[in-house]
């Protein structure tokens, strides 16, 4: 979807300088935006509500798999029990 969209951007007439994307104009991301809605629905997309769980749980896992690639914690945890840990804070 990401390369749909950068696609729709410059199509739009979106500057791309390989970092960013940038609309000079406003009325290229009016452009912009009509092309997103006529390709894709917006009941497709996510609310910012369950964009923000989704981040959130990323951000866990990827805690986690850091703590997995160590040996222990203070002393107390191993790294695989922390792990587990924190993805049970997805659960919750």
């Amino acid at each position: 979807m990401m390369d749909d969209l950068m696609q729709m951007a410059r199509q739009a007439g979106a500057h791309d300088d390989g970092f960013e994307v940038r609309f000079k104009e406003p009325r290229y991301l009016e452009r912009f935006a009509a092309l997103v809605i006529a390709n894709h629905p917006p009941q497709s997309f996510m609310t910012w509500q369950e964009g923000c769980e989704a981040g959130k749980q990323a951000e866990r896992e990827a805690c986690a798999k850091v703590c997995e690639s160590l040996w222990h914690i203070d002393g107390q945890l191993t790294a695989n029990e922390f792990a587990a840990e924190i993805r049970e804070m997805s659960n919750t």
